[in-house]
């Protein structure tokens, strides 16, 4: 779930999880903030926690993404 505080930024919440074959599966959640830098770039900043044994105890994380105009 997310929403835009400005035209540039943004905050989310989200719950996923991570299949495994070989042990347990992973359970998670984060929440951060999305800042588009340009129409086409946007980063991404966030921190969570792990929801149980399997997973991590917490995290933080980046990311960029960009939109291959057409």
């Amino acid at each position: 779930m997310g929403i835009g505080l400005t035209r540039s930024l943004g905050i989310f919440v989200e719950a996923f999880g991570l299949l495994a074959t070989e042990r347990e599966n992973e359970h998670l959640v984060d929440a951060g903030f999305t800042w588009l830098v340009l129409p086409n770039l946007q980063l991404d900043f966030s921190g969570g926690l792990g929801l149980n044994e399997a997973a991590s105890d917490y995290f933080i994380s980046a990311g960029l993404s960009y939109r291959i105009p057409r």
